[in-house]
């Protein structure tokens, strides 16, 4: 039998709702529509491979294409509208984060590649039944030292000034301290991770204010169809705005620290993905996935709540779904 891979999305998945992972991963059911946290940090985390893999501008015919047509899931003109929104914030992230680290003192030896290795305790003992596996953002050589060393970046929704929780919350981050003991036993010298943080924007579209439209058809600099301004604003308004403020305040869409890991904390974490597969197997093995209904509403309502969890529904694997959702072979894209 083949081994399973586990993913850091995955075990968090266990960690947080074990049923959830049931439905996710052990069945491969999902959302025909991506909750918009999961796309657009994908969608970023895709544009930035083909920026670094390729070229700018390959990255921003990406997805300017990729939004070009609105999903299905679009029938309304507020779901357009949003999908537009969503390109006009990851354009515009893309273009201000290339101007931002455009002096970057690192030089990228290998762009995003994915690893799967065994998944042994630090005795030695290796899972029969799983494997650690993911996804590593890039590996940069530092230009000042020559070391080498774990890029890691993360579209996040968390304030990145210097003195923010999420710099202490990656200091303990089992997903990149995961990362990095892989590359070592790929033969990879890595010595530190480079955590590259873009904060994701919380402004919204708006109506436009007396003062901002005073100059139209100008608006923050950008000329706009029209005649007269819109009650409301375009996504091409809401981008020309936003790109004002990035802009204006880099620092507070982007930052970036090197943090590192010693010899005890990767055993540590040895240790820690060990306990975590046998409590996963022992899930598999006794069929047994218990719910956690904290977390039904801990980042929005989980997307299993309405038709499986709450009427209690335990589907087996080719069971005819629930409108809106959909079987997948590939449960880590």
């Amino acid at each position: 039998m083949d081994k399973f891979p586990l993913t850091h999305s995955s075990r968090s998945t266990y960690f947080t709702c074990p049923r959830k992972y049931m439905l996710s991963y052990h069945l491969g059911i999902r959302k025909i529509q991506d909750p918009d946290y999961l796309r657009m940090g994908g969608n970023w985390a895709y544009a930035h491979y083909l920026f670094r893999d390729r070229d700018f501008r390959t990255a921003i015919n990406w997805i300017d294409s990729s939004y070009r047509v609105s999903p299905k899931w679009a029938v309304s003109q507020e779901d357009r509208d949003a999908w537009q929104v969503e390109r006009e914030i990851l354009l515009r992230l893309l273009n201000a984060y290339k101007w931002r680290w455009e002096k970057q003192e690192i030089t990228f030896v290998q762009a995003e590649a994915a690893f799967n290795l065994p998944i042994f305790n630090p005795n030695g003992k290796t899972s029969s039944r799983h494997t650690m596996a993911g996804v590593r953002d890039g590996i940069v050589r530092s230009n000042s030292t020559k070391e080498l060393c774990l890029f890691e970046q993360k579209l996040v929704a968390e304030d990145i000034n210097p003195a923010a929780n999420v710099w202490k919350v990656f200091a303990v981050d089992d997903q990149t301290t995961g990362y990095l003991d892989a590359s070592r036993r790929m033969g990879q010298d890595v010595r530190s991770i480079i955590f590259d943080l873009c904060h994701k924007p919380s402004i919204r579209p708006k109506a436009p204010v007396r003062k901002d439209v005073a100059d139209w058809p100008m608006y923050y600099n950008e000329r706009q169809p029209g005649l007269e301004p819109p009650h409301r604003e375009s996504a091409a308004m809401y981008g020309a705005r936003l790109a004002a403020d990035i802009y204006n305040r880099p620092d507070f869409y982007f930052n970036r620290r090197v943090i590192t890991r010693t010899a005890a904390e990767i055993t540590e974490h040895r240790y820690d993905l060990w306990d975590k597969h046998m409590q996963i197997m022992r899930s598999e093995t006794d069929g047994i996935w218990p719910k956690n209904s904290r977390a039904c509403e801990l980042r929005g309502t989980c997307e299993y709540l309405h038709d499986f969890c709450s009427q209690n529904i335990k589907p087996q694997a080719g069971d005819e779904l629930p409108e809106g959702f959909h079987h997948v072979d590939d449960v880590h894209p």
